[in-house]
């Protein structure tokens, strides 16, 4: 994440913009990856100009994660790999697919978490957690970074 933003790890205060998953003022989606180095490509720390960059281990213990990265649950869906990849910025207007999905999932409460593959690094996956399902299902993330001074949890 950006630094600016590490003193809030989940996200819990920041503005909820448009992501692969949700709508701007939407569903809120915290976006974790599998790596550091994957966590670096996904929010583009390798470009230019250079920006301040936190990374921060997320503990987490989900009940309900849809793998989105199975051919079977593509079928399901009616989707397939280059609509889960597709830059939903390009789509003016959108919403895009993804974020529909996302956003239907976080209204019906009992999915916590979308996993796919890395657009950014083919082969690595990334998690879209649905804070919204959370409570309802039992379901928890955490930040416990002591030497950091950095403590977080949600619900």
């Amino acid at each position: 994440m950006p630094l600016r933003y590490a003193s809030d790890p989940l996200g819990k205060r920041r503005p909820i913009n448009a992501q692969r998953f949700n709508i701007a003022g939407g569903a809120r989606v915290l976006y974790l990856a599998e790596d550091h180095f994957t966590c670096l490509q996904e929010i583009q720390a390798f470009s230019w100009p250079a920006t301040s960059t936190a990374i921060v281990p997320v503990q987490f213990d989900l009940k309900a994660i849809v793998d989105l990265s199975d051919p079977s649950v593509q079928s399901l869906l009616q989707s397939d790999p280059s609509e889960l990849a597709f830059n939903f910025r390009s789509l003016i207007p959108g919403p895009a697919p993804t974020q529909i999905l996302g956003e239907r999932c976080a209204s019906f409460g009992r999915i916590d978490g979308l996993l796919f593959e890395s657009p950014a690094v083919p082969g690595k996956a990334d998690l879209a957690v649905i804070e919204t399902a959370l409570p309802v299902l039992g379901s928890s993330l955490m930040v416990d970074d002591l030497q950091n001074n950095l403590h977080d949890r949600l619900p």
